[in-house]
């Protein structure tokens, strides 16, 4: 109860926090670990506005908690750690720079990059790549259709043979207002797997399924399914361009985006050796650069 009164007390304090005296920036200590101190500032923004009173005592007693469990750790660590394994000099510097390069080529990539390819260019790098592009997963262009199974036979049938054998954009209207869920776009590679989690395709063999089954008509306890297979490719084999168009995209763009980069570096590095910005010291001679 004392507890819960003095967090209680701690948070009427952080509301009026704008009448501390600017003399204390930092607030009252709240909480301390041998020379280290917690200070009301430090919970500012912790507690989620509209949080209950009862909720942002539990909340700020728990960041008070972890706060003190880890300063113990920290010190503890501290008195046990020899002084070279506690040094990280090094290792925050490397850290920096690389921070300090990575932002810079962020931008510099947001100025410099072309993120257009060509499709010439795509293609080509697929043509000259095929064997690269294997599959591993059988692959299919498909339309499909769930209805209920209270659609009446006529209906059922008449969509059904639009679907084994009609024409595909007669399928909208057909299962207009019959159909649960469908998609009618065929112009879209999908993986098989990916098919079965809508239609509730059952085989062991997938590959002699698509061989096999241009139409299917599929039953459940409470749906019916119309498959149509308009086109199929299985593991193993080539996989065609539609299906790689985008993974080839992500590759050439990445490529490209290495080979600014790597322009840039030689481009500074060219520049400074012509104004002598950098100098190579071996053999305690000196090939100077400025």
């Amino acid at each position: 109860m004392k507890q819960k009164l003095v967090i209680g007390l701690l948070l009427i304090g952080l509301a009026g926090c704008r009448y501390f005296k600017k003399s204390e920036p930092m607030g009252q200590p709240v909480a301390r670990v041998f020379d280290k101190y917690l200070y009301e500032s430090d919970l500012k923004g912790v507690v989620a506005p509209g949080t209950s009173s009862t909720d942002s005592i539990e909340v700020v007693k728990n960041y008070i908690n972890n706060w003190i469990r880890q300063e113990l750790l920290v010190h503890h660590a501290e008195a046990n750690l020899p002084n070279d394994q506690k040094d990280f000099t090094n290792e925050l510097e490397a850290y920096r720079r690389s921070l300090i390069i990575y932002k810079f080529e962020t931008e510099y990539i947001k100025q410099k990059f072309d993120t257009i390819i060509p499709e010439a260019e795509i293609k080509k790098y697929y043509n000259d790549n095929k064997d690269n592009f294997k599959l591993r997963e059988n692959i299919c262009k498909a339309v499909w259709a769930k209805f209920p199974r209270s659609i009446p036979k006529a209906s059922l049938a008449k969509i059904s043979k639009i679907f084994n054998k009609g024409a595909i954009n007669k399928l909208a209207e057909a299962c207009s207002g019959k159909a649960i869920n469908y998609d009618f776009s065929d112009t879209a590679w999908v993986s098989f797997d990916e098919l079965t989690l809508h239609v509730p395709i059952k085989t062991d063999n997938p590959e002699n399924y698509l061989r096999t089954h241009n139409f299917t008509e599929l039953h459940d306890s409470a749906f019916i399914y119309l498959i149509r297979f308009t086109n199929v490719q299985n593991r193993e084999s080539i996989s065609p361009l539609d299906f790689e168009r985008e993974n080839i995209r992500n590759l050439l763009l990445n490529k490209r985006r290495l080979d600014v980069l790597d322009k840039l570096e030689k481009d500074l590095f060219d520049k400074a050796g012509k104004n002598k910005d950098y100098e190579i010291l071996t053999s305690g001679k000196s090939n100077k650069r400025k």
